[in-house]
């Protein structure tokens, strides 16, 4: 026979912290948040849908092309983009639930509309030209309301598995209070 198992007559207590909600936020009828969509998105892949949520981060050309080239100034980067306007990427942002809501939480709205190029002023004609959909003021931290197609590829080769708005339409917004007895995310952290 073998030698006996040992046995522990006594057990450490361990102190297993609860169980945190993964319930996802309350959304008013006809609306769906971000994180609604990262989790439940499926359904609705390829329809036009509202969501509200907070702008978490937007695409700046200018300090994306800095970020590559240091010893550049912000003038010459500037001229190269007037230049050559494909050294940027097409406007695009992110969208969370609240304003501290990282990245990789956030989802991702592309085909944001951009004013047109000095080359295109010059080449359009003025039809085209005032035709040319209205650029939307975004801020980090604004509260919003897009409309867009929920997506997994937008018409402009962005591609994202977890899922993409297409922007059709934004409205500025003002965030809804809590409903009675509901504690809103970073109040509901803080009481802890």
């Amino acid at each position: 026979p073998g030698p006996p198992p040992e046995v522990a007559n006594h057990t450490a207590q361990v102190n297993v912290p609860p169980i945190p909600a993964f319930d996802l936020p309350a959304t008013e009828p006809g609306f769906h948040g971000p994180r609604e969509l990262r989790v439940h998105g499926k359904p609705v892949l390829g329809t036009e849908i509202k969501v509200k949520g907070y702008i978490t981060w937007i695409y700046d050309c200018v300090a994306s092309l800095a970020s590559g080239n240091p010893k550049a100034t912000r003038a010459q980067i500037v001229a190269a983009i007037e230049k050559d306007p494909t050294l940027c990427d097409r406007p695009k942002f992110y969208l969370g639930d609240a304003k501290t809501t990282p990245r990789d939480a956030s989802i991702w709205v592309v085909d944001v509309p951009r004013p047109p190029t000095p080359l295109e002023r010059q080449r359009l004609p003025k039809k085209e030209l005032d035709a040319w959909p209205p650029v939307p003021k975004l801020t980090v931290g604004d509260y919003v309301v897009l409309t867009g197609t929920w997506a997994v590829y937008s018409p402009h080769a962005e591609h994202n598995t977890d899922g993409l708005l297409v922007y059709k339409a934004l409205e500025h917004a003002k965030p809804s209070a809590p409903k009675a007895g509901t504690a809103a995310p970073a109040q509901a952290e803080a009481a802890k």
